[in-house]
């Protein structure tokens, strides 16, 4: 039929639900990580990675203290990550095309939305405890 588009093969479908899904594992253990590193100091106040604020960067102690506070859902939000991109490969094991890209798509999607509004709840911690930190530490 002309004007009708080939659909995207098979093999090229898996090949950008595998490395869509390595970037989301890499994701959450990125996130792991630099949540790991900044509560237990190895990272400090920075422009880069953590939770940065006016608050949290105020001192090295405040910024210890809301990593600390943010920690557990920052690495539940890492492990859901890993966890949804693992789960969605069981979409491209289905050997349906059709199928897959669904069951990929649904789990991805959810595991992303999911990961990162623990992650928002865990940098809302993060700035609720530097906050209390400076209050109760003033320069």
């Amino acid at each position: 039929m002309e004007g009708t588009e080939e659909p995207m093969t098979w093999i090229a479908a898996s090949a950008l639900m595998f490395g869509v899904g390595a970037l989301v594992a890499a994701s959450g253990w990125i996130a792991i990580e630099v949540a790991r590193r900044a509560a237990d100091g190895r990272l400090g106040p920075n422009g880069w990675a953590g939770t940065r604020t006016r608050a949290t960067r105020s001192s090295p102690e405040a910024w210890k203290a809301a990593h600390l506070a943010a920690l557990p859902p920052s690495v539940l939000s890492g492990r859901v990550f890993i966890a949804s991109a693992v789960l969605g490969l069981f979409g491209i094991v289905s050997g349906d095309p059709e199928t897959a890209v669904a069951i990929w798509g649904i789990v991805i999607g959810v595991g992303v939305l999911v990961a990162t509004a623990v992650l928002l709840y865990g940098a809302w911690l993060a700035q609720k405890t530097a906050k209390r930190y400076v209050e109760e530490h003033p320069s």
